[in-house]
């Protein structure tokens, strides 16, 4: 096994902030007593409390709603914080100034404006304390470590790279994970944690299996998926009970890819769902549903923070083999002898290169829907949906890995295609808050526009949804469903109503002044949507239906964004990266988002399932 060559997960990992080493008696005297101060946060208000006690700092206590893994630490079930994966907001400020007097230090890359408002926080309760500020604002230093070496070199920190990570890790190889923000999990942590497995429920859409089965084959896995499907149809239609299965799993993903995804890792990634799922470990919120964009009721939903935690706790027992470098976004990969055996990056604080050399490098970097070059050079559809927000977290989406790739000539596919989101809330344009609801809840929720009015089948795919609501003004549409819940993602009832992000009437007449639509337009909505919950007939073909809609009423607005990249790296059944000519770049893999494995859409689910199962594929 090659040795690392690391100094330890330092305060910021690939960077050490070496601060003044101000002795107690060099402080200001501080006034006993606890000092709160209430900022507001990237998701809502953040508390501060400072308690000082014999004229020092004894606790600095934070309450807050910010993302668990981004804004916040993980906590161990015996108290302990979590930090293999790098340093939140809370903790970094914490042990800055209860440890080095300093509240100079940089912002957490990823977590700015959390960052910032614990700063702020922290200042004026000092200032309630009596202390003297001048102490608290000394210049910080960092010392980088310009080269490490391992087995394995993956960048990017997200659910892909980290799983990748511990497959090498189990496997006893030492390994060092890059990773450009201040701490770990990726996009992963701003999901609504939908992850696909095979369906244990006995509620069957006949309709979709065989609508789906008549469809014309165009490439050459299809029809021999279809040809297992049918067996497994005609034995359901003729013992009765549950009908799901790997390869009904594949069919459908296949088809939402319009035939043009990678059908050998697609029908790998089904076929071990379900063991991915259950070697994971984590709860489900929800089990066997049928999200928005999911097609099938074979959904299930964890908490995202959860699944980071859970990988994390498991590196952290092989720490002694493993280094985090954050807070340096890599660049450039080397080549020697026409293979691929490291990565030079750049660190963030001093602009130091940094390099990392390794037997093999696994690119786990993301999509590239921020990346408005490769947008504007790639997606089709560019001109009709710039300007939309994105649905990632900021930064984790620049396709810094199929440019580093395309350099060393790994041949990229499908590059002009992306699917949109359609949760994306009125306040940040961020699938926050409703949206999870609404995207758990599919059958007891209707899609209406700007005048009242349903415009497609609500259970469809992201395409079809995303083309329909992309007709209106700025990508806005409502969720419209019955009754309501006292709080939603750590948020009140009422302080959403305040924001205009829900309007809420126990009547029609009500609801319908509030959206400024006209009411009896709303009502025949309404009236017609619950007869077809009766017929189980939908004008717009929705198969999916739970209960009639009715008073309370609440509605929430949203809006079409940029959710996730298709295209990407093409990779092989063992996620070797392949040259234009077909041959596989010695030494360099990739993993995640950053492949090409969906073609033209992907069911709602599927992501997530990727990046927690492409790491069996390794070698």
């Amino acid at each position: 096994m090659k040795v690392l060559k690391q100094v330890g997960i330092s305060l910021l990992a690939s960077c050490m902030l070496i601060g003044c080493g101000k002795q107690d008696s060099n402080l200001s005297v501080l006034e006993d007593g606890k000092y709160t101060s209430i900022v507001k946060g990237y998701h809502g208000l953040i508390q501060l409390d400072l308690i000082v006690e014999d004229t020092k700092i004894k606790d600095i206590v934070i309450t807050d709603t910010e993302t668990k893994g981004i804004g916040s630490c993980f906590v161990k079930e015996d108290g302990s914080v979590l930090t293999v994966g790098g340093m939140t907001p809370d903790t970094l400020l914490k042990e800055t100034v209860m440890k080095e007097h300093n509240l100079n230090f940089d912002v957490v890359t990823g977590a700015t404006k959390t960052s910032k408002a614990l700063k702020v926080a922290m200042q004026d309760c000092l200032e309630q304390a009596g202390a003297d500020l001048d102490v608290y604002f000394d210049r910080y230093s960092y010392e980088v470590q310009d080269t490490y070496e391992a087995d394995v070199i993956v960048v990017g920190g997200g659910l892909a790279g980290l799983s990748s990570a511990l497959h090498y890790l189990e496997q006893g190889k030492s390994v060092v994970l890059l990773e450009k923000n201040g701490s770990v999990g990726g996009n992963s942590l701003v999901s609504h944690g939908i992850v696909n497995g095979i369906s244990t429920s006995d509620v069957v859409d006949t309709s979709t299996v065989e609508a789906l089965l008549k469809k014309e084959s165009l490439q050459d896995a299809y029809p021999t998926l279809v040809d297992e499907v049918k067996k497994d149809y005609d034995n359901y239609q003729k013992v009765g009970g549950t009908f799901d299965s790997p390869s009904f799993f594949a069919l459908q993903s296949l088809d939402a890819s319009m035939q043009v995804g990678n059908s050998k890792n697609i029908s790998k990634m089904c076929e071990g769902a379900n063991e991915a799922l259950v070697s994971l470990g984590v709860p489900y919120v929800k089990e066997d549903v049928q999200t928005i964009g999911s097609r099938w009721n074979r959904s299930k939903v964890v908490e995202p923070a959860n699944m980071i935690q859970v990988l994390l706790e498991r590196i952290e027992s092989y720490k002694d083999q493993f280094t985090l470098v954050n807070e340096m976004t890599a660049n450039t990969l080397l080549v020697e002898e026409d293979r691929v055996v490291g990565v030079v990056g750049k660190e963030h604080h001093t602009n130091t290169n940094v390099t990392c050399k390794g037997d093999v490098v696994v690119l786990a970097t993301g999509g590239y829907v921020e990346n408005s070059n490769l947008m504007k050079d790639f997606y089709k559809s560019y001109r009709m949906y710039e300007g939309l927000s994105h649905s990632s977290r900021g930064g984790c989406s620049y396709g810094e890995g199929i440019e580093m790739a395309k350099e060393v000539g790994a041949d990229i596919e499908n590059m002009e295609y992306v699917q949109c989101g359609i949760l994306a809330n009125a306040s940040n344009k961020q699938e926050t808050m409703v949206s999870s609801q609404a995207i758990l809840n599919l059958q007891d929720i209707i899609f209406i526009n700007p005048k009242g009015e349903r415009f497609v089948r609500e259970d469809g795919s992201m395409e079809e949804l995303s083309l329909a609501i992309s007709g209106y003004e700025d990508g806005m549409y409502y969720i419209l469903k019955s009754g309501y819940e006292d709080a939603i993602d750590g948020y009140s009832f009422s302080t959403m109503v305040d924001n205009d992000q829900v309007f809420y009437d126990e009547t029609i007449k009500g609801l319908a002044k509030q959206l400024k639509m006209d009411e009896d337009v709303l009502q025949g909505t309404i009236d017609t949507y619950n007869k077809a919950v009766e017929t189980k007939e939908d004008v717009f073909g929705r198969t999916l239906f739970g209960k009639k809609l009715k008073g309370p009423y609440v509605v929430s607005k949203q809006y079409l964004n940029l959710q996730t990249s298709l295209g990407g790296i093409k990779v092989d059944s063992k996620q070797r990266v392949l040259d234009e000519s077909g041959q596989v770049i010695e030494g360099l893999y990739a993993v995640g988002e950053v492949t090409s494995t969906f073609g033209q859409g992907m069911l709602t689910g599927n992501g997530l399932l990727e990046a927690l199962s492409a790491s069996n594929n390794l070698e």
